[in-house]
């Protein structure tokens, strides 16, 4: 009897094992998951430098731009030959002088120590060259900049104004009146240049 019960026994052992293993392999499971895999800390380090260098470049840029935008307003409105190139003078140093200010707060929530204090020499040099024009020959010359320049300027903050940051913020923040001001400068260069047109016409009738 006893060694039937002993038979019985370890045939239930043997029976149970292959669903113990089973049991024991499946609890094993969730211990052998790997983590995620996460970008090492020196790519990190690097993609986070390369964007701060971008943000701080841009900022760089715009204030700078901020500078020079309002020195040329003032010029037009020294030397402009119209109300509409005065005007417009008159709405660049306001415009541009906000948005100065808000650049200013942003370079500091992004880190910068040193920002800009003027326009860099290239802008400074343009402004000397147009400041040696007069009349119409200088309205032709500052709408035509104005006009170049927006549309680099617009471009640039588009790029920018994609990323998630204050940078960003601030890019799309000055989206809308750098728009205007290129909407501003077009028309004054169409009708400066329909009236540069007409005046050979003009001195022709004259002379008739």
């Amino acid at each position: 009897m006893k060694t039937l019960i002993g038979i019985s026994m370890a045939a239930l052992v043997i029976a149970a094992s292959p669903a113990l293993a089973q049991q024991q392999s499946q609890g094993q499971q969730p211990q052998a998951q790997q983590p995620q895999a996460q970008q090492p800390r020196g790519q990190e380090s690097r993609a986070q430098r390369a964007e701060e260098r971008r943000d701080q470049h841009f900022m760089t840029q715009a204030i700078e731009g901020n500078f020079a935008e309002v020195k040329m307003g003032q010029l037009a409105q020294q030397k402009g030959a119209t109300d509409d190139v005065k005007s417009f003078g008159k709405t660049l140093v306001d415009d541009h002088g906000k948005a100065n200010d808000a650049a200013m707060k942003t370079a500091k929530d992004i880190g910068m120590n040193n920002p800009p204090s003027g326009p860099s020499k290239t802008q400074t040099t343009a402004h000397d060259k147009l400041a040696k024009l007069s009349g119409q020959a200088f309205d032709r010359a500052f709408a035509r900049d104005m006009v170049r320049d927006h549309k680099k300027d617009i471009a640039e903050y588009e790029r920018a104004a994609k990323e998630s940051s204050p940078v960003g913020q601030y890019a799309k923040d000055q989206l809308p009146v750098l728009r205007k001001h290129l909407q501003m400068a077009e028309k004054i260069e169409s009708s400066g240049a329909t009236a540069q047109r007409r005046t050979p016409e003009t001195r022709g009738q004259r002379q008739r």
